[in-house]
């Protein structure tokens, strides 16, 4: 008996196991969302900071102080930019794509809000903007901080979805060595 011919049939067998394994799995296309996640949790992490410096430079502005009023739009500007790069990245996932939207559409209405408080109040009299606009700014801002928070909800759960991925397509490669070594010696 030909020896070669069933070690052949194993083989392919062993083979087409570990492929249909990672396929039912949806491995390839989870570890593709893990590495997109990555990134985009990457572009997050780094538009925290200029969001604080826009909350910072909000605190101190006022419509006379030409200093401060630049540096809050500057600060203003550079997180728009930041947004627009998260925009792009978080298109990967439909979920975390409409997170980002509705965080962009708030911190926007923020922005916009502040600039319009500082321009129509003339110099230190910002300080008198009403406890009703006070709180709805508050609002807007905590609203973006929520969204933010849901996305990277989201973000963190692509990654371990990558991440046990190829965690999966490790296993069933090392079990199809195992098994072809088996094939090998005892065939």
């Amino acid at each position: 008996m030909d020896v070669r011919k069933p070690l052949f049939w194993l083989t392919i067998s062993g083979i087409l196991t570990f492929v249909a394994v990672n396929a039912i799995y949806d491995a390839p296309r989870r570890i593709k969302l893990g590495e997109q996640a990555q990134l985009t949790g990457g572009i997050l992490d780094d538009l925290r900071s200029p969001l604080l410096a826009l909350e910072h430079a909000e605190l101190f502005v006022e419509s006379d102080h030409e200093h401060e009023l630049t540096q809050f739009n500057d600060s203003a500007l550079e997180l728009e930019t930041w947004i627009e790069r998260y925009r792009e990245a978080g298109q990967y996932n439909p979920a975390v794509a409409a997170k980002v939207e509705t965080f962009a559409d708030s911190i926007g209405d923020w922005v916009a809000r502040i600039r319009t408080e500082i321009l129509s109040l003339p110099g230190d009299h910002r300080h008198s903007v009403n406890v009703i606009t006070a709180r709805k700014n508050v609002h807007l801002l905590l609203h973006a901080r929520v969204e933010l928070r849901q996305a990277e909800a989201l973000i963190h759960q692509d990654i371990v979805n990558g991440y046990s991925a190829v965690q999966m397509l490790q296993a069933s490669g090392a079990v199809l060595l195992m098994y072809l070594l088996i094939l090998v010696i005892y065939v």
